[in-house]
């Protein structure tokens, strides 16, 4: 109710009422009273309103961040990942006892969240073996996914 429709309400009420001699001012009361009434059921409902939709919003924002942390460590394993493709592959060969050995020695990143990086030296195969650099190449960087990468996945 607005107050214009209170003041008309009112005056209303009082020209009845004076006839049968009741003040102006209990009038007046009443109907403030009435309104308040109804203004106190709106602001009881909007305040209701209110706790469903901010409790909801709360539950929904907490879901936000939960699911925002998840992409945000999915992103970084890609990310890792796509670096691990591209790691350089060093081949160390004639090492070993008498260098009957071939070597692959790699530098990766720790984890996916870090940027320190960290030598890996395995053993790829003999000297015996005649194969190309490239080849060497593709058999350490599968022993180095087989071994390393494959912790983070």
């Amino acid at each position: 109710m607005t107050f214009y429709t209170i003041i008309i309400l009112t005056y209303r009420i009082s020209l009845i009422l004076s006839v049968f001699c009741i003040p102006t001012f209990i009038c007046i009361l009443s109907v403030y009273i009435m309104s308040s009434k109804t203004i106190q059921n709106k602001l009881k409902k909007l305040q209701s309103s209110y706790d469903k939709k901010h409790t909801m919003m709360k539950k929904k924002q907490y879901e936000y961040e939960v699911i925002s942390n998840e992409v945000f460590r999915i992103q970084n394993t890609i990310d890792y990942l796509k670096n691990c493709e591209s790691v350089k592959v060093n081949i160390i060969k004639n090492y070993g006892r008498d260098g009957k050995y071939v070597y692959g020695q790699v530098y990766y990143n720790i984890n996916p969240q870090s940027t320190d990086k960290k030598p890996h030296r395995f053993m790829i195969g003999k000297m015996s073996e005649k194969k190309t650099q490239s080849e060497w190449e593709s058999i350490c960087r599968e022993v180095f996914f087989n071994k390393v990468v494959k912790e983070h996945i």
